[in-house]
């Protein structure tokens, strides 16, 4: 609803109300008392007024036709209890009286109550209708285009209507996730008609700020305003002619400070998705002597996730030592998935293999054989080897023949491609008591 600058129409209404003093019988002894004079009072309202902002009212009283030159008129608006004042005026030489009063609320009506002098009569003028037309507020969100993944977002929201800034005014803070406006904060305005708050999305979001109506203004809403979610670390930039890896989802983004490496057993449910895939009965080490490594990894995409790996219990502590160095030097893993995500494969009697190096997996306990040679159990069978980074540090599995590429054979590349066991990766395992077994030949494969 428009707020409305000044008065739109006015109304006049008059009510004569006659008050007098019944006549006293004539005596020797008293003189007859004089007779208060009637009077009339109109009161002038707009048919309109903006909330909030100042309005004149006034009032005239007359009696036999001349203006009243004494006493004040009261001011009144109908309220649940009754009528209440809202003003009070002394009348001038013309009769008239008035007040500027500023409405926080639609009045619905107002009257004039001339309260009477020695010489006149109280009377009240009917009531005027008036409708208080709530001003109408804007808000606007100040929001960056960017924040750094983990770090707070710090959004604003200013609330002002023509007459400046709304003090108290409601914000409610919306995030569009899951196909929905979602509020996740409500705060009020402050002096300056400003309301603050703080988050940390962890992916690119839409945001906007609504305003709920108040009293003396109108509801409203922001435009919205898109928070691209940006990386903490580097983003891996692979040479123009490298192959690129089969993509996977994402893995959940790092929870906690660092590292955060934890080693547990191995629970149900992932036990139930291991049997048939990366463990089946025959093969060397069981259940009870597998843990479950969880720890957060820098991925090629910048951001920091948290990855599992399976591995020999006698090797668990020094696993989740190994990658701890491994963040902690900032090396780039693709992703850290079990391998029984990948499903059986026949071709190498467990966990499929050939597909978790295409896809450039990091992964550790499969029991199978070994590629390009089925009638050999692989070390990674009893739980004790690691593979990490397999598309970019293959595997010679016979002469000429590499697996999953052969790009990336002989080529090393910041930290996460390595042919030399100076490069920082094999420093890394070594300190932490793997070997490198195999060398350039086998550059994923290190054992425990």
């Amino acid at each position: 609803m428009r707020a409305l600058l000044g008065v739109m129409t006015s109304v006049v209404v008059t009510l004569t109300l006659v008050v007098g003093v019944a006549p006293t019988p004539a005596s020797a002894e008293t003189a007859e008392a004089p007779v208060a004079g009637a009077t009339e009072t109109t009161v002038t309202a707009p048919a309109q007024v903006a909330l909030r902002r100042p309005v004149t009212i006034s009032a005239t009283v007359v009696a036999a036709g001349a203006p009243v030159t004494e006493g004040s008129v009261r001011f009144e608006r109908p309220s649940p209890a009754g009528w209440v004042g809202i003003g009070e005026g002394a009348v001038d030489a013309q009769g008239t009286a008035a007040v500027q009063v500023v409405l926080d609320a639609d009045p619905g009506a107002v009257r004039a109550v001339y309260t009477g002098s020695g010489s006149f009569g109280p009377s009240t003028s009917a009531a005027v209708p008036v409708q208080g037309v709530p001003q109408a507020a804007s808000v606007v969100l100040r929001a960056p285009r960017s924040v750094v993944d983990e770090r707070t977002l710090d959004v604003s929201a200013a609330v002002t209507t023509p007459d400046g800034p709304v003090p108290g005014a409601a914000v409610s803070f919306q995030v569009y996730r899951s196909k929905a406006w979602r509020t996740y904060g409500v705060v009020a305005t402050d002096a300056n008609g400003v309301a603050r708050t703080g988050s940390r999305p962890r992916l690119t979001y839409r945001y906007r700020a609504v305003v709920a109506a108040g009293s003396w203004y109108t509801g409203a809403r922001t435009a919205t305003a898109t928070v691209r979610n940006v990386p903490p670390g580097t983003v891996v930039k692979l040479p123009r002619k490298a192959p690129r890896p089969t993509r996977l989802p994402a893995q959940p983004r790092a929870s906690g400070d660092g590292a955060n490496a934890s080693v547990s057993r191995i629970g149900d449910a992932t036990w139930r998705s291991m049997k048939g895939r990366s463990w089946r009965a025959g093969c060397p080490v069981g259940r009870a002597s597998l843990r479950l490594v969880r720890v957060n990894y820098w991925g090629f995409d910048g951001y920091r996730h948290r990855g599992e790996i399976v591995v020999h219990s006698s090797i668990a502590g020094k696993t989740a030592r190994a990658f701890s160095d491994l963040y902690r030097n900032r090396v780039p893993i693709r992703s850290m998935y079990r391998v029984d995500r990948f499903g059986y494969s026949s071709r190498v009697k467990g966990a499929d293999d050939h597909a978790s190096m295409k896809a450039d997996n990091t992964s550790g306990f499969n029991c199978r054989s070994v590629i390009g040679r089925p009638s050999i159990r692989s070390p990674h069978a009893h739980g004790r080897a690691i593979d990490i980074n397999p598309f970019e540090n293959p595997y010679r599995y016979r002469w000429g023949r590499w697996a999953p590429n052969s790009w990336w054979k002989d080529k090393a590349a910041g930290t996460y491609a390595w042919t030399k066991r100076s490069h920082l990766v094999p420093t890394i395992m070594r300190r932490n008591g793997f070997r490198w077994t195999y060398g350039a030949i086998d550059g994923q494969h290190f054992d425990g």
